[in-house]
């Protein structure tokens, strides 16, 4: 049966509209609300910077708060995870929000620890909303009055490299403070000089007394502050 070019289009129209309705259905299930550009509930800090689309799942009005942000590499080291405890310990409290990924070695424990100690968490996904689910290692701290989950992804997208570094690049922009504890970032230094003519947060890095030159260069240029 040969259709005409037409008839093919159509068809493909019909099963993107049915697609598009059954992930509707599901957000809604879930409680995840879209927000778009120009509306209320977007964030103060995107307007006019980005045209990104975000699903959250939990309270907007967490993404208008002083965001803490930390910043650490696919692979760290122990030393690295070591860091990011510590920072933990000394800074998560009640009244302080902390914006993070959700990566299993230096993430997921901050994220613990934050929330043992009364800080509240804004967590950030570099795939889908609908992908995520809570993990068993944060089960016994989980409040989602505490908690807002974001992604810029499409909601059934999964991981990308191109969606981690949206996710980073979507940290950056909404946090007021942000500490690097990667040893050697060199494609977030290359980030922070593309966004070094906007608004950047106060950085902050581990110093680990190994980081390349060419990094040092960047922090420097960016008035980044040793830790």
């Amino acid at each position: 049966i040969v259709f005409t070019p037409a008839d093919s289009r159509a068809a493909g129209d019909n099963i993107k509209e049915r697609e598009d309705a059954q992930v509707q259905d599901r957000l809604n299930t879930e409680g995840i609300t879209t927000i778009e550009p120009g509306q209320d509930l977007y964030p103060d800090a995107l307007r006019g910077r980005t045209a990104a689309k975000l699903y959250i799942k939990g309270d907007p009005k967490k993404l208008n708060a002083p965001l803490l942000a930390i910043l650490p590499s696919i692979k760290p080291t122990q030393q690295e995870i070591d860091a990011a405890a510590t920072i933990a310990d000394t800074i998560m409290r009640p009244g302080i929000t902390l914006l993070i990924g959700y990566g299993a070695a230096v993430e997921r424990p901050a994220i613990k620890r934050a929330l043992e100690k009364g800080a509240d968490v804004v967590l950030i996904l570099a795939e889908g909303i609908l992908g995520f689910r809570v993990r068993q290692d944060l089960l016994d701290v989980w409040d989602d009055n505490r908690i807002a989950v974001i992604s810029a992804a499409k909601p059934a997208e999964r991981w990308s490299p191109s969606n981690s570094f949206r996710a980073k690049d979507l940290q950056l922009s909404l946090a007021s403070v942000a500490i690097i504890t990667d040893a050697d970032p060199q494609s977030l230094s290359k980030m922070l000089l593309q966004k070094a003519t906007q608004k950047l947060p106060q950085i902050h890095y581990i110093n680990y007394g190994k980081q390349s030159p060419a990094v040092i260069r960047t922090f420097n240029t960016i008035k980044a502050k040793s830790l």
